[in-house]
């Protein structure tokens, strides 16, 4: 099954607007100077893994250059590629909104990096631009919710 519109928002549902599934797309270079000044940049090579299942990590990413994939493992140990996250897409967020274990590994497929917003940091966000903090949760809740809806489709799909 190709899961690969679960974090490609510009192939979004006939009649939905591109712009409305791209992360933050309202903002302007000052809005984007708040969140980068204040996001960690980890650089990654070819195979790096990212994140890793299991582990707690209240940060939600946001794709700066390369191309990484989501890889989740059936019970008989195969491993399975669920999603490519190209540049631009944001990943993470369930990780950081639940403070849950992560539930799949993300793994390098090129050299590139990645912004990483953890909670601490998001807070300090929060108490200096509001806004803004509000603008990036709206977001992050609309993501979940499309891969949400993509999800519940696919089930149905297998199903018939």
């Amino acid at each position: 099954m190709d899961f690969s519109r679960f974090f490609n928002y510009e192939n979004a549902d006939a009649g939905t607007s591109n712009e409305a599934f791209q992360c933050l797309s309202h903002w302007t270079k000052e809005d984007w100077h708040h969140i980068i000044s204040l996001c960690s940049l980890l650089p990654f090579k070819t195979g790096d893994i990212v994140i890793r299942k299991g582990e707690l990590r209240r940060s939600f990413f946001i794709v700066t250059a390369g191309q990484i994939e989501v890889l989740a493992t059936n019970s008989r140990g195969k491993v399975h590629q669920l999603a490519v996250i190209p540049k631009g897409a944001v990943f993470g967020e369930q990780g950081f909104i639940e403070e849950a274990a992560r539930s799949a590994d993300v793994r390098a497929m090129t050299d590139g990096e990645v912004m990483e917003m953890s909670l601490e940091r998001f807070e300090v966000l929060a108490a200096q631009h509001p806004k803004l903090a509000r603008d990036v949760l709206w977001d992050l809740a609309k993501i979940l919710s499309m891969r949400l809806r993509f999800t519940s489709s696919a089930f149905l799909h297998l199903k018939r």
